[in-house]
């Protein structure tokens, strides 16, 4: 492979204290073939200022300025316009490491890849780190995807944001891999859509995104009406998904993640009604207990959703 053209999309939106340092991370890539599209999503403060400021300077910068409709819906806009062979997000209050692109890049070659994924920082307000990381993959190790999702389930490392990961656009493209406009966790949704439809993943045990943990993240918000519909569109749509799914085995432990993920989210958005995920009912749930933990978790939400939701906001700790 000689010197693709990568396009780097950045959404942006009221992150201006944060903005430059994003950029500039891009920007300073040892790997200078880039696209960098900057989609200005109607943000008000200084941000649509700073955007064209960078495209004046360096000619790899496009801008795209648009009314305000998301995080899903300006990342969409990004994907439309790239010329780029391949696509990296890059939420614009995060950084990258210099060399990020060049060592994602580095063991592809020509082998048919559709999907990169790397190691990401979680950098805490405190100064911890954690990491998102794949401990039973081997760095430069090439997976057909059902057996990089088993993996990765097994080992409770299937992460969802999708700036952990290289794309190839034609993959994207051709598999309809857009982001859902208006949901929350747009990510998660995304995550098995984007995996079922890869032929094969290439993993590179390198930490090259740095995800600055903040407060105010959609993540580390408290339950509303939009937490609460997006879960369940994404449970139902998960359940729908995975239903087609022709691996009894994969199917197996793809429903597996489902309620693992089921049971976190009730939790942490305090989820107080008896809701299955379309097309399931208890019996369905228990059914897909793989270990005794995740048995009684699921016994205790089934006979009473409001004590699982007060067990869980009394035991629950930020953790690694």
């Amino acid at each position: 492979m000689n010197n693709p053209l990568v396009s780097v999309i950045v959404p942006v939106y009221k992150v201006e204290q944060y903005l430059h340092k994003c950029v500039d991370s891009v920007l300073n890539q040892t790997y200078t073939n880039l696209e960098i599209i900057l989609v200005d999503d109607g943000s008000p403060d200084n941000c649509p200022a700073i955007c064209d400021e960078y495209a004046a300077k360096d000619s790899r910068v496009r801008m795209i300025h648009k009314e305000n409709g998301g995080l899903s819906d300006a990342r969409n806009a990004g994907i439309k316009i790239a010329n780029g062979e391949w696509i990296l997000y890059v939420d614009s209050d995060d950084y990258i490491e210099p060399d990020s692109v060049e060592r994602l890049l580095s063991c592809v070659k020509e082998a048919a890849i559709d999907v990169v994924v790397g190691v990401a920082k979680e950098i805490k307000l405190d100064g911890r780190i954690c990491f998102q990381r794949h401990t039973n993959l081997k760095d430069g190790e090439i997976l057909p995807s059902p057996e990089y999702i088993c993996k990765s389930i097994k080992n409770n490392e299937w992460y969802a944001p999708a700036w952990l990961n290289l794309y190839k656009t034609s993959f994207i493209r051709t598999n309809e891999l857009y982001f859902v406009k208006g949901l929350l966790y747009e990510d998660l949704e995304m995550l098995p859509r984007t995996f079922l439809a890869a032929h094969n993943v290439l993993y590179i045990d390198y930490p090259f995104y740095n995800y600055i943990s903040r407060p105010h993240s959609i993540m580390n918000s408290k339950k509303n009406e939009k937490n609460l519909q997006s879960v369940k569109f994404i449970m139902d749509n998960w359940k729908k998904n995975f239903d087609s799914v022709e691996d009894s085995s994969l199917r197996k432990m793809l429903y597996h993640w489902m309620l693992r993920n089921w049971l976190i989210l009730s939790g942490k958005f305090q989820i107080v009604e008896r809701y299955y995920p379309s097309g399931t009912n208890a019996v369905f749930m228990l059914l897909h207990c793989q270990n005794l933990q995740l048995f009684i978790k699921t016994m205790v939400l089934i006979a009473s959703p409001r004590l699982y939701s007060f067990v869980y906001s009394c035991k629950y700790k930020e953790k690694c």
